[in-house]
């Protein structure tokens, strides 16, 4: 298994290890997003995902709290845009990137039984029991394109925003159960 591209950036802490052998109780490990793919390939590895996923383990057993960091580069290079895609378009999809770097870390983790969280910069998503059609065509929510989205409103037709794929989520649904998001006037 080759080693993982990695910087290790560490603070003393007055919390005590379990390890005798741990130098550091809290470190903070940055995880270039090529160590989660195969060398010269792009994507994530599930066995490189696993190794990294186990190596951390490791650290955690022994007492140490760890903040990680991990990047986008095994998905998205910024560098590499072009001419089509502008400069902070192409940031925003770094950062995504980075994003589902984490959660396929948080994974392979809470796998181990390794409490983690992901926090980003980035508002993921925010669930909205309701909301009012020009306030989602002002913060341009993006749940349809503005265009059917006005259009409804002007015919006032509520527009109903859930999970698909939740079994059960449609009938729940057209019945007038509370599933996901109502856009009305």
């Amino acid at each position: 298994m080759k080693s993982s591209p990695a910087d290790l950036t560490s603070q003393k802490s007055a919390i005590p290890s379990k390890g005798a052998q741990t130098r550091y109780s809290r470190v903070l490990l940055k995880l270039s997003g090529e160590s989660l793919c195969k060398e010269g390939e792009h994507g994530i590895d599930s066995s490189e995902l696993s190794w990294i996923a186990q190596e951390i383990k490791k650290a955690y057993d022994e007492g140490v709290q760890m903040g990680i960091v991990v990047g986008g580069g095994n998905i998205w290079r910024g560098a590499n845009r072009g001419e089509a895609i502008g400069r902070v378009t192409a940031d925003y999809m770094g950062m995504l990137a980075t994003v589902m770097n984490a959660m396929a870390l948080q994974d392979a983790l809470e796998d181990l039984h390794i409490p983690t969280r992901v926090q980003t910069a980035i508002e993921i998503s925010k669930r909205l029991d309701e909301v009012r059609f020009m306030d989602s065509i002002r913060d341009r929510l993006k749940v349809m394109d503005a265009t059917a989205l006005t259009l409804c409103m002007e015919n006032q037709m509520p527009v109903l925003v859930f999970d698909l794929h939740v079994k059960g989520n449609i009938a729940l649904a057209v019945g007038g159960k509370k599933v996901g998001t109502l856009i009305k006037e």
